[in-house]
């Protein structure tokens, strides 16, 4: 193969590759893949994925622990995350003053002023339950 014929071939050989890599990249409508399903799932079932993430959250705290572990121990680990997470999170995506409109629609309601004043309530309970995830005192909590 001579020096002049080289270059012409590995042009060939790049724009064959490449080639092939665009044919096999391919994007499946949501609807027909099972990981867009259950993200569907996950996504409007939000607080129940929170609740569940909240207990998975607790338990992995629970590993740094001193072994043998105490009820309050275990007590203050998984109520902890459940404020962080089904509380404190759950109660901040729901926060749809921003979407004063388009909330009562989606759920079958009347736009009205309630909607501003559930969506200021929810902000506040999410505010407090992700403040209540570190607060030293048990006190606070109740």
């Amino acid at each position: 193969m001579d020096r002049q014929s080289r270059p012409k071939v590995k042009r060939q050989r790049k724009s064959s590759l490449h080639n092939r890599s665009r044919r096999r990249i391919s994007i499946t409508p949501v609807s027909e893949s099972k990981v867009g399903s259950l993200l569907v799932l996950l996504i409007g079932n939000y607080f129940f994925t929170l609740l569940i993430i909240g207990f998975l959250a607790g338990g992995i705290s629970l590993l740094n622990k001193p072994k043998p572990l105490r009820i309050n121990t275990v007590a203050e680990a998984f109520f902890s995350y459940y404020l962080l997470f089904a509380i404190g999170i759950s109660n901040v995506v729901n926060f749809h003053v921003f979407f004063g409109r388009t909330a009562p629609i989606f759920i079958g309601w009347e736009d009205s002023p309630f909607q501003a004043e559930v969506g200021f309530a929810s902000l506040g309970v999410g505010i407090a339950g992700i403040i209540a995830l570190r607060t030293p005192s048990s006190n606070a909590r109740t």
